[in-house]
């Protein structure tokens, strides 16, 4: 089979420059355009392993083209361009043809005028499979036993799927090719491409790639992969946002390689310094934050602002979080910022132990993005005095604090479902002199996701006792079981939007949950895989390595409940499904009860109820020994839990994963 092969994309959009040379000049009252109708899915047309056609309408008022990106022979697009006309709507078919071995991925670049937009089309292998990614998690173990001047080669195929992090106009890398990539986990590794092939990926593309036939090291600390920038399907503009992180997540190892977002920190020295002066490779700085923690800032001897001073105030910086390990062993974490424009100091120095006024982690573009379903934001309030926290719009976003006096933890920030349509808000912090804006944006109620159809519920149906599968059979489901509260290292459960999963791993560890994702649609195959019976309940017995990461982000919506009784009477069809149940509260609650009193025994079961007068609803919600908040205090008051349903015996409990899926804020009843 050939082998994906898709060449560069920025080779592709020169040549459809010169493509259009010698055409007679572009109408200039109007500004070009194009509608794709019906837009696919993550500009993604799927088929399945027989191929066949898809159509889609082309409205634009220019002349058009399209280039099949790797020069595909398994797939045509046609027509491919109409250069007679200026514009108008055009019916364009996608003919695949049949599939008789692996998945397989393609790309077509349509180009009207200046206008340009890369499509994927997916095809499933010859057994049905539909393409899988591989985390980038996956790479660090194939690096084992390689090193700096010892490469391997990847001997089967591994796709993945990873957005490009570094800027390489800003030369802060040791060559133009160099590039960190993140996925949808957020693990990441540097692809490089050899110096004399290939062009430079622009931040924020998206690859795809098989990475069989790569080599493979680790390098002081780093996973490296070179590939042929001919193996690489980009698709640009795709973007990505940093992670908010502390100069002690830095220097605990907590986000290797990962594009990072630093709050409230200043250069330790900066009178008169340059970026860059001397004669190695790098120069390091020292960067601090107002609680005495520092860090090293890297400047390559190439950087595009080199010659420039360091400012001298305090801000936030966006790079790459990087490692190095010396020859000797000694492991040194560093900041490695991509572009000067992401070094923002804008704000009055401080000196230590006087926190400049922000919210710590911020949101990423000081805006706090919410689901339809609501969500709860916790953080630390920082000041140099007293402060204040304001909503523009206290109807439908709640703050557990509005006011204090310098350094103050646990502020929530709890929003609420959303029925309507999308809408905003603004959160204010001020100390009285400087105050600083956080938007808010919920996604609109109405709005509904398609639901995932990961064929469990099938599985299910069939499998309704102990027993092996035999047949051959995959299915797609989300991970919905949090890490910090887990009733054992080998247990999780997994769902898509029918059916729910227990999964026992024999071979888990207490890195297993950092290992499997949440919010990522996950393909798993279980023909030979065992099921037993644990306390009345069926669960999958499965290796981790059985799971794999699509990298396809899905937010899996729990079912709403409006009372225990609906609860109770689905119990069957919800059993290890995510789920909310609104109005309720903790049975028998008074001031100084905490989350497990029996914290060093196992899971405590902690009733529910709708008001004292009805007393207990036959449901409770269960935190384990492991849950960090075992001895935090309860609330009091009454409201919503979400968690995963388990309906073992006659017992009815609700597994929540974290504090914030216990929003009892309303009085109690």
């Amino acid at each position: 089979m050939k082998q994906y092969k898709i060449t560069n994309l920025l080779l592709a959009s020169l040549a459809l420059l010169i493509g259009f040379t010698g055409c007679k000049p572009e109408p200039r009252h109007e500004k070009a355009k194009f509608e794709v109708t019906p837009t696919p899915e993550d500009n993604t047309f799927k088929f399945d392993q027989n191929g066949g056609t898809q159509q889609f309408t082309l409205t634009t008022n220019r002349r058009w083209s399209i280039t099949n990106a790797g020069k595909e022979d398994w797939f045509t697009v046609t027509p491919s361009s109409d250069d007679a006309k200026q514009g108008g709507t055009y019916t364009v078919t996608i003919s695949v043809l049949p599939n008789s071995g692996a998945a397989r991925v393609g790309q077509f670049v349509l180009k009207a005028s200046t206008r340009m937009e890369t499509y994927t089309v997916m095809q499933k292998s010859s057994s049905g499979q539909e393409l899988a990614f591989e985390p980038l998690s996956v790479l660090n173990e194939l690096a084992e036993g390689t090193d700096r001047d010892h490469a391997k080669t990847i001997d089967r195929d591994l796709w993945i799927k990873a957005v490009v992090t570094t800027h390489f106009e800003a030369k802060q890398f040791p060559f133009a090719g160099y590039h960190h990539i993140q996925d949808a986990a957020g693990n990441a590794v540097v692809l490089t491409l050899a110096r004399d092939t290939g062009s430079p990926i622009p931040f924020g593309t998206e690859i795809v790639a098989n990475l069989k036939g790569a080599n493979i090291k680790n390098f002081s600390g780093t996973v490296q992969v070179e590939a042929k920038g001919s193996d690489l399907a980009l698709t640009p503009d795709k973007g990505i946002e940093p992670r908010t992180v502390t100069v002690e997540d830095i220097n605990s190892g907590k986000c290797i390689n990962q594009y990072v977002r630093l709050e409230g920190v200043q250069f330790a020295k900066y009178q008169n310094v340059k970026y860059y002066d001397g004669s190695y490779s790098t120069k390091r700085h020292t960067i601090e934050d107002a609680l005495g923690n520092k860090l090293t800032l890297e400047i390559y001897k190439n950087c595009a602002w080199k010659d420039k001073n360091v400012p001298e105030g305090s801000g936030y910086m966006i790079g790459i979080a990087t490692i190095n390990i010396s020859k000797s062993g000694q492991t040194f974490y560093n900041f490695r910022p991509t572009l000067e424009e992401n070094i923002v100091l804008n704000k009055p120095r401080f000196s230590q132990n006087e926190h400049p006024l922000s919210i710590s982690p911020a949101p990423a573009g000081n805006t706090f993005k919410a689901p339809k379903q609501g969500h709860a934001y916790s953080f630390t309030v920082f000041a140099p005095d007293a402060w204040t926290l304001t909503l523009a719009d206290a109807s439908w976003a709640h703050l557990s604090a509005t006011s204090g006096n310098k350094k103050v933890d646990g502020i929530t920030l709890t929003i609420d479902a959303n029925e309507g349509d999308a809408r905003t808000n603004t959160l204010t912090l001020s100390d009285g002199t400087n105050s600083i804006r956080y938007s808010i944006t919920q996604a609109a109620g109405t709005t509904t996701q398609k639901p995932l159809d990961g064929g469990l519920a099938a599985v299910l149906a069939k499998h309704t006792s102990v027993g092996e599968i035999t047949e051959e059979v995959t299915i797609r489901v989300v991970r919905i079981s949090g890490k910090d509260n887990m009733n054992s290292f080998s247990n999780m459960y997994f769902a898509d939007s029918k059916a729910g999963m227990m999964v026992r791993f024999g071979d888990a560890k207490k890195n297993t949950a950092d290992a499997i994702p949440m919010n990522t649609i996950l393909s798993i195959s279980l023909k030979g895989k065992k099921i037993t019976e644990y306390k009345g309940t069926l669960q999958f017995n499965l290796s981790v390595n059985d799971i794999v990461s699509t990298g396809e982000a899905y937010f899996l919506e729990p079912v709403v409940f409006a009372t225990p009784e609906d609860l109770i009477a689905k119990r069957t069809e919800m059993n290890n499904r995510l789920v909310t149940l609104r109005d309720v509260q903790f049975t028998g609650w008074k001031e100084g009860n905490v989350y497990n009193p029996m914290s060093d025994k196992g899971t405590y079961h902690a009733k529910l109820e709708k008001s004292v007068a009805e007393g207990a609803c036959g449901i409770s919600a269960e935190t384990s020994k492991y849950a960090p908040w075992v001895n935090d205090a309860t609330p009091g008051g009454n409201g919503a839990i979400t968690g995963v349903f388990t309906a073992s015996g006659a017992f009815n409990n609700i597994w929540y994963r974290t504090k914030d899926d216990i929003q009892f804020t309303n009085p109690r009843k």
